[in-house]
Order: structure tokens, then C-alpha cells, then sequence
């Protein structure tokens, strides 16, 4: 680890950038009517992934870390995602592998904590990764699974979550046993439910589809946040069918444990191009992030920053990433405002004309009040406006526009 550095949490907030929208973190996150909500309002789950964070304090490399935050806090993000532990070759082939054996381990992770609380960013703890190679053993996962959640119980800033992928991790399952024990464990620590355990496979068939259900059903009578890694799978005559499918949950929504709310934690990544893993068109991520606010659903935009280096691609060229900036911190998420699609019943529109390969049309509405989106190849100057409603664009892109309507 690099030079020793004391700190505290007001010492970090002369790091903050003047006039950012952002909110100063107030008290412990809470779900409350499948929403979020903290000490001092409604909160919005507009996340993004920073997986190794912890180590680039271990490593000495804190400044590098102290860049992508800034940054991050310019796009309007409101919590990171971060791990608690990596160990894969992969991991250890960019130097950043760790985990809690290493000198130093808790210091590093307040330290990143509090770096991304002192810009107003909560952090999204997520004990176990790479579970399988680091800490097979059931009883040390135990044990570390109780540091974990007694961290985040004393830190109101942070957020636990128990495992990544476990399906890939460490167990068979989001469902599986030994995970289940772990979260009861978590739960008995910090008295309260408002953690995620795990996100199923997200399936592409019926009855894949099915299983994912049943257990986000499962998970929710344990814990109230629900994570999916939505599915990637492509459909060539649609222009994004990753962006359609993060609506799909809304569905789902009333089968869950009553309160519990869902984030699409690691949709599809940002970066080069690659199918069914990498999207590099801003207007995609503009078209997902407000897919997800108008359906009332956290989002986590998903990107490694050692993946990204190796292509040469920096934080601040990431596609979509800052177009929104704090215009984000405009867009509610209080219970009053209530998630329509194109021509439901209460909608402002009815309608756009497709020029090309389709999307869709969302809409967040209170009364006579809503944030549109429409995303695709499309005439967008063709949206039908339903008598009563009058749009203002507030951001354009070549595929995506976004409108705040009679507001």
C-alpha cells in the first residue's frame, strides 16, 4: 500500500466540484414503496461500476481513482459500484487482485468509500467476487461476510451487496443455500433488509425466463433490492433490444415481496463495440438511463476501467456517459410520478413514425406532468402529442430525444 494518509469526512469535501447538482449523502439508503428514499428525500439509483476501486487506494494509484470519481460525479451518477474482493487471472494480469488478506484491506476500503461519499456518490459494496478462487471456504466466507456487513452497518454511506454473478462466483445460484445463509447472516447485522444478495441469470427463453422469476421472487422475501443483469442478446431488426428489454421487470414488479424495488446492475458494458457485451453509441446509454428512470427501476452503468485503458478509452470519452450531466438530478423519483408507455391510458403520446430499425417511447408522468423518451431510428419531429401536452426537448441526439412535458 502506498503512503499512509489520515483522513476524515469533512477533510475529503473540499474534493467536491463547485456547482454540480448532486445531493451530500443523508443518512442510510432505505426502500420504501419499491422506491428509494434516504434522511432527506426520494433518491435516484443512477450508478455506475468501478469493480477494483479499493485497490487503486491499495496500490497507491489513488489518484487515478480520484479522476474517475470527479468525473462521475459530473455525469450525475449517485452511487459506485464497487467489489470487495477480485482474484481471477485477469484481475491479477492488470495488478489489481485483492481481497481481505491484504495489509491494510479495511483502510482501503473507507478510504474509497469516503472518496466517493465526499462527492456526494454512496457506494454499492459488493462482498464476493471471484469467490470461487479467493475464499472457497464456506466458514471464512461466514466470517468475511459479517466484517462486511458490520463495515456497512457503521458506514451510512455504503450499500451491501453479497455476490456477483454467483452463478459464476462461487455458488449454483442466486438462490443457492449457502448464499441465503449469508444474507440472513447480513440481515441479523444490520437490522434491516435494504441490501441485494445476487442477480439470477436472466434468461432469453420462457422457461429460462420462468426460473429468473421465481427466484428474484425468492430473493425478494430476504431482501428488499432486486438485482438483474438484464440480458445482452441482440435482435438485428430492432435498433437496441438490451434497451426494450430493461422494461420488461415492470411486469414482473407486482409478483415481488411487497417494497422491494429492482436495479439493473450490469446491463449491457460501455466500450468498442463488441455484440452482446459492449455498446459504444451514446444515444443507447442516453435511450437506457431514462428506459430505467421512466420505469422507476435503479440502473448501473456498466463499464471496467482496466478493460477500457487497454483500448486506449478514458472515463471521460465513455459514450453517453456525460451527455446527461445533471439534467439526471431533474428527473424525479417519488412515488407520485408513476411509469406509462406510448398510448397507455394517461400517456402524452400516441404514436412516432420509425425510419429505420424501431424503439420505443417512454414516459414518467404525474398528473398532467412527464419526462419522455423516445429512442431509435426515427422521425422523431413525428411523435403524437396527446391534446393537453406541450414537450420541451431537453436533450437530441441522432437517435434518442428526451422532453420535459408541460414542465
Amino acid at each position: 500500500m502506498g503512503e499512509e494518509v489520515s483522513f476524515t469526512y469533512e477533510a475529503l469535501r473540499p474534493y467536491r466540484l463547485s456547482g454540480a447538482a448532486s445531493r451530500p449523502i443523508a443518512g442510510r439508503l432505505r426502500v420504501i414503496d419499491r422506491r428509494f428514499t434516504d434522511d432527506a428525500d426520494w433518491w435516484a439509483w443512477r450508478g455506475i461500476s468501478d469493480f477494483a476501486a479499493p485497490a487503486y487506494v491499495l496500490r497507491g494509484r489513488e489518484r487515478e481513482l480520484v479522476e474517475r470519481l470527479d468525473v462521475y460525479m459530473r455525469a450525475g451518477r449517485t452511487i459506485v459500484r464497487m467489489f470487495g474482493m477480485l482474484g481471477a487471472p485477469i484481475w491479477q494480469q492488470r495488478g489489481v487482485a485483492f481481497s481481505p488478506r491484504d495489509a491494510g484491506y479495511w483502510d482501503a476500503i473507507d478510504r474509497a468509500v469516503a472518496l466517493a461519499n465526499a462527492r456526494d456518490l454512496r457506494v454499492n459494496l459488493c462482498a464476493f467476487a471471484d469467490a470461487q478462487i479467493v475464499v472457497p471456504d464456506a466458514n471464512e466466507r461466514r466470517r468475511w461476510l459479517r466484517q462486511f456487513a458490520e463495515y456497512v452497518s457503521a458506514t451510512p454511506g455504503a450499500v451491501l451487496q453479497i455476490a456477483n454473478e454467483p452463478a459464476f462466483n462461487g455458488w449454483s445460484e442466486a438462490d443457492d443455500p449457502g448464499l441465503v445463509e449469508l444474507a440472513t447472516i447480513a440481515v441479523e447485522i444490520l437490522g434491516h433488509r435494504d441490501l441485494s444478495i445476487g442477480d439470477p441469470l436472466d434468461g432469453d427463453d420462457p422457461e429460462a425466463s420462468a426460473q429468473t422469476v421465481e427466484r428474484l421472487i425468492t430473493l425478494s422475501r430476504l431482501a428488499n433490492i432486486g438485482v438483474l443483469h438484464s440480458s445482452r442478446k441482440e435482435d438485428p431488426s430492432r435498433y437496441r433490444r438490451w434497451v426494450d428489454h430493461l422494461e420488461g421487470i415492470v411486469d414482473v414488479m407486482p409478483q415481488l415481496a411487497p417494497g422491494t424495488t429492482i436495479v439493473h446492475d450490469e446491463p449491457m458494458g460501455a466500450g468498442p463495440f463488441q455484440p452482446e457485451k459492449r455498446d459504444d453509441d451514446p444515444d443507447a446509454f442516453v435511450g437506457a438511463e431514462f428506459t430505467a428512470a421512466c420505469c422507476e427501476l435503479g440502473y448501473t452503468y456498466h463499464w471496467i476501467p482496466e478493460e477500457a485503458a487497454e483500448g486506449g478509452l478514458r472515463v471521460h470519452q465513455l459514450p453517453g456517459l456525460e451527455a446527461l450531466g445533471t439534467i439526471l438530478h431533474d428527473v424525479p423519483a417519488s412515488p407520485d410520478w408513476t411509469y406509462r408507455n406510448d398510448s397507455w391510458a394517461g400517456a402524452p403520446t400516441d404514436g412516432i413514425t420509425w425510419i429505420g430499425r424501431p424503439g420505443k417511447v417512454r414516459n414518467l408522468v404525474r398528473g398532467m406532468q412527464a419526462w419522455t423518451v423516445a429512442y431509435g431510428e426515427a422521425d422523431f419531429d413525428s411523435v403524437q402529442w396527446r391534446p393537453g401536452w406541450t414537450p420541451r426537448e431537453i436533450y437530441a441526439g441522432p437517435r434518442v430525444r428526451v422532453w420535459a412535458v408541460n414542465q
